[in-house]
């Protein structure tokens, strides 16, 4: 049975092992999970901003361009990088009161300090900071070569929404904080989630869809600059959930990455990534990359077959190089992609028929499992005995599906016809000794 996110108070624990939830907590319209019942279910994300400030060890110099993002560099600059997690937390869960789930903060290889304005929260009851068991902050100060983090506990109430107040809806709850950099740079960071709301079943629904977005605003006390501000969101204008659950068939959803805000955005590199290194340097395999202005469409589709077995850490992100004063800007949103339950289809190795007669390297690629189209076999002219395989395609030592197409060239005898004299020949005897002559034709 499936239960709402009930009663007076409900934590959200971040254990790694499973442990049943009870009750299970409802998901309001996923396409894959219709509940959590299970701690393992409940997912991570983060977003991320990379920083290269000018105060950053230069990087080493990059043949032809100004990206190495596998480096861990942008611009001239090592990246420096600001983190927000949300740990296990229940989202698109449909709630009626209060609830708590963990988080992280962290600052990787920058001189920065984090601060978090209880203020600034929307939907956040409290703040509840481990380092000092209560609401008060502990000093998140950052240090180059060096990771650092904090963690604590916020308790979400949608009755105390500003933003997204509702009865009846999906609700977006605002975390937010500040990024201060020695330099005097500064990053405001906002981070939007999505509940459903329930506090009132009766009351008409309130429009709206879910979405997470990763906003970022860069600007500068030292310059008096703003850099306007960035934003890495699945679309609001349709359902767009991210997967929840091991996926085992192709998996598709939309997100908006744009920079707005300030005038004058140099263009920046839109991307989606796999497998990355979260924290020292991103690296991964890039599925999509695109250059845009301001505002940017990716579609996003997962191949389970493609990505693997596994967890995968996913990074959407824009990267904003060429604001005066700072060498680049990432803002990212991270999640988790799980793979499971995927057979690979089955392949074959083509063998080597190079070498062969026609007739035997039929036989040995379609016993292979290959289909070879005996209209699509080539002639070429060649001093090999006739019907010698010459060339194949795909090459020996490939793999490919069973049934996959092959073409072979084979040789063909070269053929010569003898060369006429175009003239005429002549014999003249003198005293029995004969002469050949020969006279062109004119």
């Amino acid at each position: 049975m499936r239960t709402l996110l009930a009663g007076a108070f409900l934590t959200i624990a971040a254990s790694v092992n499973a442990q049943p939830i009870v009750p299970p907590i409802a998901i309001h319209g996923h396409p894959q999970l219709k509940e959590y019942s299970d701690q393992g279910q409940l997912p991570t994300i983060a977003i991320h901003t990379n920083w290269a400030p000018g105060e950053n060890p230069p990087a080493p110099a990059q043949p032809g361009g100004v990206f190495d993002i596998v480096a861990g560099t942008l611009g001239n600059r090592i990246l420096g990088h600001a983190h927000m997690s949300l740990i296990k937390c229940p989202l698109y869960g449909e709630i009626r009161s209060t609830f708590t789930c963990r988080f992280q903060m962290l600052l990787f290889n920058i001189q920065a300090q984090l601060f978090m304005n209880p203020d600034f929260q929307d939907g956040i009851q409290d703040i509840v900071w481990d380092a000092t068991g209560n609401s008060t902050p502990p000093a998140m100060i950052g240090a180059l070569n060096e990771e650092r983090t904090w963690n604590g506990t916020l308790t979400f109430n949608p009755a105390i929404a500003k933003k997204f107040p509702t009865k009846h809806g999906w609700w977006n709850p605002t975390f937010t904080s500040e990024v201060r950099f020695a330099n005097g740079d500064e990053v405001d960071k906002v981070f939007y989630t999505s509940f459903y709301v329930l506090t009132d079943p009766s009351a008409p629904e309130t429009p709206g869809v879910p979405f997470v977005s990763a906003r970022v605003s860069p600007h500068s006390s030292r310059l008096n600059e703003q850099w306007g501000e960035q934003d890495v969101e699945t679309l609001r204008d349709t359902i767009q959930y991210l997967p929840l659950a091991p996926i085992s068939a192709p998996y598709s959803f939309r997100v908006n990455t744009a920079g707005y805000g300030a005038t004058g955005l140099p263009p920046a590199i839109s991307e989606i990534r796999v497998d990355a290194d979260i924290h020292h340097h991103m690296g991964g395999k890039v599925i999509q990359e695109t250059t845009a202005e301001k505002t940017h469409q990716l579609s996003v589709m997962f191949d389970p077959v493609a990505l693997g077995p596994g967890t995968h850490k996913t990074i959407i992100g824009r990267r904003q190089v060429g604001l005066s004063g700072v060498e680049a800007v990432v803002t990212q949103l991270v999640f988790d992609v799980k793979v499971g339950g995927v057979t690979p289809p089955p392949t074959v190795t083509v063998p080597n028929v190079v070498g062969q007669m026609k007739t035997q390297a039929v036989s040995t690629l379609m016993t292979a499992g290959l289909i070879v189209d005996m209209n699509g076999i080539t002639p070429q002219d060649s001093t090999l005995p006739t019907d010698t395989v010459i060339s194949q395609n795909p090459a020996a030592g490939a793999v490919v599906t069973p049934g996959s197409s092959a073409t072979l060239v084979v040789s063909r005898q070269i053929t010569t016809t003898p060369t006429l004299p175009d003239g005429i020949y002549t014999y003249e005897c003198v005293a029995g000794t004969c002469k050949q002559s020969f006279v062109k034709k004119p």
